[in-house]
């Protein structure tokens, strides 16, 4: 079960960037269900890297090396947690990140033309939110601005930012879209204290641009 899209042109294994965001709201079950990003080669017809949120909790990368695909484990996942995936190809390897943290570096065999958001046992359910799929690798301005975490996440008082050099100014958006706040100054903490509880999207003006991160507040 998921979400297939087969692309109009097909990523460039050495030039391409392709991110999203995950939250899992609750376990899946059974031995084997996991909440997957797909990646694969129509023309080669091979599957060419897999990232996965598995039932025991692992986060865990998975490329094709022909013959098989090696497998590592980049971190573990909780429920009810936003998680920032992104993947940057480019002519000499290709980079995981998640959370803004640089977690493996690999290499990839084939192009990509066809992508899957895909969970493969009946129970457990997730949301998939902010896909950006890019035709160019990130640019090292793009890498800075990746690079960074809110925490805690969910948060209940303080939210804490590290990674960024100059912050401009932030602002807060509800769900729907909604201006909460907006603040101008250069602090890398923030009093969420009295939101009410659920998820809202943090915008972050810096020197380098404007980044953003979903939070949870309870």
């Amino acid at each position: 079960m998921g979400a297939f899209r087969v692309l109009d042109s097909p990523l460039d294994k050495s030039n391409f960037s392709l991110s999203y965001s995950i939250s899992i709201d609750s376990y899946p079950g059974n031995n084997s269900s996991v909440f997957a990003l797909e990646c694969g080669s129509i023309v080669d017809e091979k599957l060419v890297l897999e990232i996965y949120f598995s039932y025991d909790g692992k986060i865990l990368i998975l490329e094709n090396i022909d013959t098989g695909f090696t497998e590592i484990q980049v971190g573990m996942w909780d429920r009810n947690t936003w998680y920032d995936v992104t993947v940057s190809g480019n002519e000499n390897e290709v980079q995981y990140f998640l959370n803004g943290a640089l977690v493996h570096t690999g290499a990839l065999l084939y192009n990509i033309d066809e992508i899957r958001f895909a969970h493969d046992n009946y129970s457990g359910a997730a949301f998939i939110d902010d896909v950006n799929i890019n035709y160019g690798s990130l640019s090292v301005q793009e890498e800075t601005l990746n690079s960074w975490a809110i925490y805690p996440n969910p948060v209940k008082d303080i939210l804490y930012m590290e990674g960024l050099d100059q912050v401009k100014s932030y602002v807060i958006y509800d769900v729907a879209g909604r201006k909460l706040e907006q603040f101008h100054n250069t602090t890398k903490q923030i009093n969420v204290s009295h939101l009410s509880n659920g998820v809202y999207l943090l915008q972050i003006h810096t020197d380098k641009g404007q980044v953003s991160k979903k939070f949870i507040k309870n």
